[in-house]
């Protein structure tokens, strides 16, 4: 037989091994599996509520807005309201009108208020940027900090169940 036609080898780790335990916790089993060996069916229960939990809260995360601040932060009526006559305002190289305390960021190149700050890996400034996350691809900032905080709590939850998933297999199997 032709050496690409050939299945490929096992080389995955042993079914005892710790690695192997935690990938099949990690991922939850059929109910069948777990009722044979015994396990409460509102255990099988809390680790797919536990996973879909975890899956929301990192798509909150991923996927909203983390504050971004865009190039028109405030209309005409802002002048109305005191920005620019008698409370110190100022106005952009465009000759547009913001408040004194706004600065000016050169990468965006627009005026940001005090509380953002420039995510250099974004290449966006942010409001109250906290910091920006490898794992979901964005800026942590004043929008999503809920949402990462909430996938955080969540997260340690489902390494518990699973650190206590793995702790049950492993009695067992003795």
């Amino acid at each position: 037989m032709h050496a690409a036609l050939r299945a490929p080898a096992e080389t995955s780790a042993p079914a005892s091994s710790p690695a192997a335990l935690v990938l099949r916790a990690l991922s939850p089993p059929p109910p069948r599996q777990f009722l044979t060996a015994n396990t409460h069916v509102a255990f099988v229960g809390v680790g797919w509520v536990s996973l879909a939990a975890l899956v929301t809260a990192f798509s909150l995360t991923a996927c909203s807005d983390p504050g971004i601040v865009f190039l028109e932060p405030f209309n005409e009526a802002d002048e109305a309201d005191g920005l620019e006559s008698g409370s110190g305002g100022g106005k952009t190289a465009d000759g547009k009108k913001c408040p004194a305390n706004w600065r000016y960021c050169g990468q965006c190149e627009l005026m940001r208020p005090p509380s953002a700050q420039h995510c250099y890996e974004c290449g966006m400034c942010v409001t109250e940027l906290d910091h920006h996350c490898p794992w979901t691809g964005k800026c942590i900032g004043s929008r999503t900090i809920r949402f990462f905080n909430t996938f955080l709590c969540l997260l340690l939850g489902h390494i518990m169940y699973t650190v206590v998933l793995v702790v049950i297999y492993t009695t067992r199997a003795r």
